[in-house]
C-alpha cells in the first residue's frame, strides 16, 4: 500500500519555461561550498589545516586572474501532474500536452514511496510544478586540471579537480535556494538547512535512470550552457550536474532496496 502524503499548495512560478544565468561569479559560490567535503574528501586535508584554508584562497585568487572556471546555469518551471509511478511533463497549464514523462521505481516495502507520489495525480484536475536545473563551471575548467595531471602536477591537480567538483556542487546549491526564494519558500539559512522540498539528481536509488538526462537536458535546451551528453548519459563538461527539484515539504532522499 501506498503511503498517503500531505500535498502543499502548489507554489506560483514567476515564470514558465525556461532561464539562463550566465553572470555567476565564483566568489557568489563560495558561501555555497561544503569545505568538510572539500577539505576532507576532495583533498584529503583536515578542516583545521591552514594549508586547506590557504590552497582555497589561493584557488580563489588564481581563478579570478585567469577565469578557469565559468559557472552557468539553466533552469525552468514545468507544469506537471502523476500518474502511478509516471511524473507526466505538460507543454503549459492549458493545453496539457505531454511532452515527456519520468517513470520512477516505487519502494517495495514500508512507506513504498515513489518520487511520482510528490505531485498531484491527474484524477487530481490541478495542476502540478516541478523545477529543473542544470549547472556547469565549463569545459576549460576540466581541460585544466587535466592539463596539470599531464605534466605531473599531481598535487595541483588534486587541488583544482576538488575545487571543481565543489564549485559545481555549490552551483547547484546557489541555483536550488534562488529557485526557494523566487517561490516564495525561503529557507532561514542559505546553506545546510532543511529545505522545503528537495533536490534529487539522477543516477541515485530514487531516479536511477540516467537515460533522462536526455529529457532534462532537451527540455532546458542545456546546449546554450554548453552542455551535452555522452553516449553513455554523461553530462559534458565533465564538471555540470542536473537536478529535479521538488517543492512538496515531504519530498526526502530514500533508497528503493
Amino acid at each position: 500500500m501506498t503511503q498517503k502524503l500531505t500535498l502543499n499548495p502548489v507554489p506560483l512560478p514567476p515564470f514558465w519555461g525556461t532561464r539562463i544565468l550566465d553572470a555567476i561569479n565564483v566568489t557568489d559560490i563560495i558561501p555555497y561550498l561544503h569545505l568538510q567535503t572539500l577539505y576532507r574528501l576532495h583533498w584529503g586535508l583536515n578542516n583545521n589545516d591552514q594549508l586547506a584554508t590557504n590552497t582555497l584562497q589561493q584557488l580563489i585568487a588564481k581563478n579570478e586572474e585567469r577565469s578557469i572556471l565559468h559557472p552557468r546555469a539553466v533552469y525552468g518551471y514545468f507544469a506537471c501532474q502523476s500518474d502511478g509511478n509516471n511524473l507526466i511533463i505538460y507543454n503549459n497549464t492549458d493545453s496539457k500536452k505531454e511532452i515527456c514523462r519520468f517513470l520512477f521505481p516505487r519502494q517495495k516495502h514500508n512507506p513504498h514511496l515513489c518520487l511520482a507520489d510528490f505531485f498531484r495525480p491527474v484524477a487530481n484536475q490541478e495542476i502540478d510544478l516541478v523545477i529543473l536545473q542544470l549547472v556547469t563551471v565549463g569545459q576549460k575548467a576540466a581541460d585544466f586540471a587535466r592539463d596539470l595531471f599531464k605534466q605531473n602536477e599531481y598535487q595541483k591537480y588534486l587541488f583544482w579537480r576538488g575545487f571543481n567538483v565543489a564549485i559545481t556542487e555549490g552551483l547547484a546549491e546557489f541555483v536550488h535556494q534562488k529557485i526557494l526564494q523566487e517561490l516564495g519558500l525561503i529557507a532561514k539559512n542559505i546553506v545546510h538547512t532543511q529545505h522545503h522540498g528537495t533536490r534529487f539528481s539522477l543516477g541515485f536509488s530514487a531516479c536511477p535512470n540516467l537515460e533522462d538526462q536526455q529529457k532534462i537536458v532537451t527540455l532546458l535546451a542545456a546546449q546554450r550552457i554548453g552542455v551535452s551528453l555522452s553516449e553513455t548519459f554523461q553530462l559534458i563538461p565533465e564538471e555540470s550536474t542536473s537536478a529535479i527539484v521538488i517543492h512538496n515539504p515531504q519530498s526526502k532522499h530514500f533508497a528503493i532496496i
